[in-house]
């Protein structure tokens, strides 16, 4: 899946009109840095899909496939942060912390391996500024390092029609960068709409060494 989505292991998607009732929001409405973020209650179903491109970006064939998110809770303390939901897909859990602020902060769960760590990487949803989280960072006993980065960066504001409608959407671009193995380096952009809470499309092209993906709202039902 698309590099956020393997962060939080879940897509939570919502549709762009408030519906009273049906959710809840964080982060003042107007001023600079800050927006007001839709936060999808419990029971909230979203479906997306996904398939891998070729280096022409084109679809390659028998790679299409759907997964059903859930909101299993929200409200919860988790890892030092208040205001979390949790949710699941593909079988696991993942960790969403709404900010005050509007900002939306992902809990990554770093492997066993030395040099692995594990933490909340911000998506700078209202602060509009790059966040980066070191996913792994080791020397070796002959001086040879190892190093994983993640990068978010906000790259503007557009519209997006999905699933027949049109999301006012956030886009950022997403660097994982590799130390010194810079062949291993990739870039994704995401969409993501304040107004429902979370992604609602993202990119990636070919790269010498896997497919590009594309990933896509296709339908939801919002408690």
């Amino acid at each position: 899946m698309n590099r956020i989505f393997q962060l939080s292991l879940l897509l939570s998607l919502v549709v762009t009109f408030f519906v009273s009732g049906c959710s809840d929001k964080v982060g003042p409405p107007t001023g600079p840095g800050s927006t007001s973020v839709t936060v999808p209650k419990t029971g909230s179903v979203f479906i997306y899909k996904a398939w891998e491109l070729d280096s022409n970006g084109v679809q390659v064939p028998g790679t299409v496939i759907f997964d059903t998110e859930r909101v299993l809770a929200t409200g919860l303390q988790y890892e030092g942060k208040s205001n979390v939901s949790e949710m699941i897909s593909q079988g696991k859990p993942g960790y969403i912390s709404y900010e005050s602020n509007g900002d939306i902060s992902i809990f990554y769960q770093g492997g066993s391996s030395a040099g692995s760590r594990s933490g909340w990487q911000t998506m700078p949803v209202a602060s509009k500024s790059p966040t980066t989280m070191t996913e792994f960072d080791t020397t070796y006993p002959n001086g040879s390092i190892d190093r994983h980065d993640l990068t978010i960066t906000y790259t503007g504001e557009s519209n997006v029609n999905l699933a027949g409608q049109t999301f006012d959407a956030l886009s950022f671009q997403i660097e994982d960068v590799f130390t010194p193995s810079s062949e291993y380096n990739s870039t994704e952009t995401d969409w993501f709409a304040p107004g429902i809470g979370w992604d609602i499309k993202s990119h990636s092209d070919y790269q010498h060494h896997q497919n590009g993906e594309e990933v896509e709202l296709q339908s939801y039902t919002l408690k």
